[in-house]
């Protein structure tokens, strides 16, 4: 079988992680607004005994959070929120996940701009995708155009997962390396409705959606073991370079 367009991704989820140099403890809620372009959150909820805050809001196509850590800063933009009792829930981000992740990344970039963004040590960027087919057995062969595994007919319950050697970043800061974390599989998922019947005392349950979806988890990141905090002028091209890299990675499979 032939790779399928990279158009025909969609996202669950997109992440970033900050990872800020020890000691550095600036930290803001109003961080969302300012990368948002002045968007209002939905909630705002912060524990000052943990040092931790967290703020999400309806951002574009999905549901926008920031979660603030003594250690780590994560910016996740998530399926919608929805009214389950009106509405089925949304298991996918509306729109192409490569567009996504441009949207999310400028967002990003936005965001590093701020004057009070801490000294960086690492960054990472993680994403779950997913490509619809039309069943399990249907996705275990598109799986062989992008992992070297042969799955037997009749097989079930497959998952890969493989980190390759770490590569060097091409921003050329001096040794700087990439981890790039796959984890391939072929899942499904599905959303009944169910209608409690007080006065009948029966209850009725009504299947509404059943997908079968080859799913791929990706963390690139950069090392652990890279000693300083990141320039701050290349910021950005870190992250772009991270999400490039995703792009590639689910289009043209694993790659050594």
């Amino acid at each position: 079988m032939a790779k399928f367009p990279p158009e025909q991704w969609f996202a669950e989820q997109l992440r970033f992680t900050f990872f800020p140099l020890p000691g550095e403890m600036s930290r803001s809620t109003e961080w969302w607004g300012m990368a948002t372009e002045g968007a209002e959150p939905d909630e705002t909820t912060s524990n000052p005994k943990r040092a931790s805050a967290f703020v999400k809001g309806a951002y574009g196509p999905g549901s926008l959070a920031l979660r603030l850590e003594p250690d780590r800063i994560d910016w996740l933009l998530g399926v919608p929120e929805v009214d389950l009792a009106t509405q089925p829930p949304e298991f996918v981000i509306p729109g192409v996940a490569f567009e996504l992740m441009d949207q999310f990344n400028a967002l990003i970039t936005r965001w590093l701009t701020a004057n009070d963004v801490p000294e960086i040590t690492r960054i990472a960027f993680g994403t779950v995708l997913q490509h619809p087919v039309g069943s399990r057995q249907a996705g275990y062969d598109q799986l062989a155009d992008y992992i070297p595994v042969q799955i037997e007919q009749g097989s079930s319950d497959f998952l890969l997962q493989i980190n390759p050697p770490t590569i060097e970043s091409t921003t050329g800061i001096p040794n700087l390396r990439l981890n790039r974390l796959n984890k391939w599989s072929v899942a499904a998922h599905g959303f009944v409705m169910v209608n409690l019947s007080l006065a009948e005392g029966a209850t009725h349950t009504h299947p509404q959606l059943q997908d079968t979806f080859i799913r791929l988890e990706l963390d690139v990141n950069t090392i652990g073991t890279f000693t300083g905090a990141l320039p701050r002028p290349r910021l950005a091209d870190i992250c772009r370079e991270l999400v490039g890299q995703a792009k590639a990675i689910s289009t043209e499979g694993i790659i050594r």
